[in-house]
């Protein structure tokens, strides 16, 4: 079974509901800029990272949410699906990248669990999308 962007792995996260000021998608790292999430990267004034987009889908059943929908956040947990940059590998400090909503190599205080679209070392018998892997948020 693959595990889907943005769902709680270990299953111990916390999460809160935030309104989007931008299209932001399952799995996506966020901050909040004006009272809205947004996607946080290193290359602009975004917003410092604050959590990273359950999975859900949006009010319209799709995989996004539009502006102005409500989005759970995951604010912590041991192992949530999160959207990282190619080649990351388990045991990396993680941060934001140049890609919005993406973490890559930094020191934003989350850990990659697993290397970047696998789910080697830990006991399960799922997978997890390319792009994607386990990050701790704690």
């Amino acid at each position: 079974m693959t595990l889907e962007a943005g769902q709680d792995f270990i299953g111990n996260s916390s999460t809160v509901t935030y309104e989007a000021g931008e299209t932001v998608s399952p799995g996506d790292v966020v901050g909040i800029d004006g009272g809205q999430l947004r996607a946080v990267n290193s290359g602009d004034t975004s917003p410092n990272p604050v959590g990273v987009v359950g999975h859900g889908g949006g009010e319209d059943g799709g995989e996004d949410y539009s502006s102005g929908e409500n989005v759970p956040v995951h604010v912590d947990g041991s192992g949530v699906i999160v959207s990282v940059a190619s080649g990351i590998s388990a045991g990396e400090e993680l941060g934001p990248s140049a890609t919005d909503g993406q973490l890559g190599a930094g020191s934003a205080g989350y850990d990659a669990i697993t290397d970047e679209g696998g789910v080697a070392g830990l006991s399960s018998n799922e997978s997890v999308p390319s792009g994607h892997a386990v990050v701790s948020l704690d």
